[in-house]
């Protein structure tokens, strides 16, 4: 495997990443929909999770820049994911790793064009499309969605927190600084900043697939473990 390539199919934990929808000739510029390097076709209208390729979704996660390619350090959707991840209960890793996998389809746009976006069209139409998508692509991976107002409260505040760490350590605005502030960044903080930037392209699609497989086989054991208790 090199830095370009993904593991074998055969390695990922969850989910079919075989061929399922397959092209048909003109299908390529369908309005609304997005081909995949695997060969299927996802409706952004109307996604499905049998449309969705994991191995797909984590390869564009890897290539989908944050702060729209600003930054005096690049960063990437795949390097926040692990970094939210690690900020949120152990049960909640999956939605974490996802948590803005939307983003493979729609690109990462920024808080502020979503904010001018969402005025101009009177509701939040890119919140709406973002809900389809993560519906179908944590159904693709086996991921339960935020079942309280508990587990989305931990992802925002997951997520805000690993923006505060990003914006500082790719120096984003004015005078920022990850070493010199003004951010105010522990050394708790700055070594899992620094470690999870640091690691190859390799290392950081091998890391999501393990956490992944991690959440699914800790889940199911908190599954067996419930319906034993209800059995007895």
């Amino acid at each position: 495997m090199n830095s370009t390539t993904l593991p074998d199919a055969a390695y990922l934990p969850v989910g079919n990443i075989e061929r399922r929808t397959p092209l048909s000739p003109g299908s390529i510029g369908a309005p609304g929909c997005i081909s995949s390097v695997c060969g299927t076709l996802l409706d952004i209208g109307a996604p499905k999770a049998a449309d969705v390729i994991n191995e797909d979704v984590i390869n564009a996660m890897l290539h989908t820049n944050r702060f729209g390619g600003r930054g005096k350090t690049k960063s990437n959707l795949l390097q926040h994911s692990l970094l939210v991840a690690e900020m949120v209960p152990y049960d909640l890793r999956g939605i974490a790793l996802l948590h803005d996998a939307h983003e493979v389809y729609l690109g990462e746009i920024p808080s502020p064009a979503n904010a001018v976006i969402k005025a101009r069209a009177g509701f939040d139409v890119l919140g709406q499309i973002k809900m389809d998508l993560d519906k179908a692509i944590f159904a693709s991976f086996g991921v339960t969605p935020p079942a309280c107002d508990r587990d989305v409260h931990w992802i925002k505040a997951a997520d805000a927190e690993a923006l505060r760490l990003e914006r500082a350590f790719c120096e984003i605005g004015p005078g920022v600084n990850f070493h010199c502030g003004p951010e105010k960044i522990t050394t708790k903080e700055r070594a899992l900043v620094e470690y999870i930037f640091n690691m190859s392209r390799d290392e950081l699609v091998t890391t999501f697939l393990s956490s992944m497989q991690e959440y699914n086989e800790g889940r199911a054991s908190r599954d067996r473990r419930k319906a034993g208790e209800v059995s007895a």
